[in-house]
């Protein structure tokens, strides 16, 4: 039989008109939507973790997220002092008790749990310098879907996200004796909360073999010591689970943004804990910790940090201008902006202390972030009617540093039992 001619063949295939390309067309939709339903129905897909991807799956999958990041990241406003050593601090801290679960540490590789995962996550001091502050901002904001990477538990939270941001950036320039210091602080490293060997050990890093350990991208590290797996949980000694952070003595750490919990009473403490414990006041470092306590053990922390000597917070160095500034505000108000004194309220801490925590003697950052966050309309612990939302939403930058610092510089007041009331739990 004589074959069409080439032109005509061609013709029938590839055809000029529009018009005859949408019976073919729909008929290979129906086709492919209908291959798509029978795999999808029947199981054969293979979804299990411990089957990599294809090498190209996973180049193409993570070429896409790296689009994607920069593509959403763009706009995103760093912090002028986001290389300060405060920031670090904290962000070394969570990184310590979260992140390192999986993404291990400086002289800690990863944890087999974690690299069992897929996609594997990246060992980040290898890798974080890929990215940019405000990818890495935004990463950690909004987290990584059909990955394990979640997005922030409190995402109002900015500062506390660009903390973690701040550390990421100096991550690949820490070693094991510095990240260590960092991470726990004095207070944490002598109760040992992390839980790896102390930096001194004479335990060299080994590798360790697993599974699939050279798939694609090869952007993690198999060796030991490796770091825990899930180390932020809480103890039975619960005091230790707060030293890395509030120290000791309950005052926090040097050149930290952590806040004093000697300056406040049992019930302050009490209401803090249930809050966070229940969503209504928003932070990533706190909720994760408060959700594991109980009634009891919440009563217990606050009655311990409530016997604690008043301390006041490690201090600041600021300008007399700021000090000025913040005398302007808490002992005058702002009058032209109906912005009423702070001391009309935060200094009769004894008449109602349930209502006007003590802040005489705090943490300036710890006081400043806050006021921010009230300004931002981030902190009303669910009170619609907290005259702080108002107040702050007046002030200027200037006038929140002010105030901070000027309670910051004061002795801390004596804190007296309180009439225990209803706490919403």
């Amino acid at each position: 039989m004589a074959l069409p001619p080439r032109s005509s063949l061609i013709g029938t295939l590839f055809p000029r008109r529009l018009g005859h390309w949408i019976g073919p067309l729909l008929a290979a939709g129906v086709m492919a939507g209908m291959v798509a339903l029978l795999v999808i129905t029947s199981g054969i897909a293979n979804l299990g973790a411990s089957t990599p991807h294809p090498q190209g799956w996973a180049a193409l999958l993570h070429y896409v997220f790296k689009r994607s990041v920069s593509h959403h990241a763009d706009g995103i406003v760093v912090p002028a002092d986001l290389d300060t050593v405060p920031r670090v601090q904290k962000g070394a801290v969570y990184f310590s008790r979260v992140c390192s679960s999986c993404h291990g540490g400086p002289g800690l590789g990863q944890n087999p749990i974690a690299l069992s995962m897929r996609p594997r996550p990246q060992y980040l001091q290898l890798v974080v310098r890929q990215y940019t502050a405000p990818e890495l901002f935004y990463i950690l904001q909004h987290g990584v879907k059909y990955s394990a990477m979640p997005s922030w538990p409190a995402v109002n939270r900015d500062d506390e996200i660009w903390s973690i941001v701040a550390f990421l950036r100096r991550l690949p320039t820490l070693g094991r004796v510095e990240y260590d210091a960092l991470a726990q602080g004095p207070a944490g490293q002598a109760a040992g909360v992390v839980g790896f060997a102390p930096a001194f050990d004479p335990f060299k890093a080994t590798p360790y073999k697993m599974p699939n350990m050279n798939e694609y991208p090869q952007e993690s590290q198999y060796s030991r010591p490796a770091s825990a797996f899930g180390r932020g949980i809480v103890g039975p000694d619960l005091a230790a689970s707060c030293v890395q952070c509030h120290g000791t003595d309950g005052a926090g750490r040097p050149d930290g943004a952590f806040p004093n919990l000697t300056v406040l009473n049992a019930t302050t403490v009490k209401e803090a804990l249930v809050a966070y414990a229940n969503g209504t006041r928003q932070s990533a470092y706190m909720q994760p910790v408060a959700v594991q306590l109980t009634d009891s053990q919440i009563d217990s922390l606050s009655a311990r940090f409530h016997s604690l000597p008043r301390t006041r917070s490690p201090q600041f160095a600021v300008s007399p201008a700021v000090l000025a500034t913040g005398r302007q505000v808490a002992e005058a108000g702002i009058p032209a902006r109906k912005v009423g004194a702070c001391q009309e309220c935060h200094d009769i801490n004894k008449a109602n202390a349930r209502l006007y925590p003590a802040i005489a003697g705090q943490n300036y950052l710890y006081l400043r972030d806050q006021l921010r966050l009230y300004r931002a309309g981030f902190r009303n612990a669910g009170i619609k009617s907290n005259p702080m939302l108002a107040a702050a939403k007046q002030m200027t930058d200037a006038e929140i540093d002010g105030a901070a610092a000027y309670y910051a510089a004061m002795a801390p007041q004596a804190v007296e039992a309180v009439a225990e009331g209803p706490v919403k739990r």
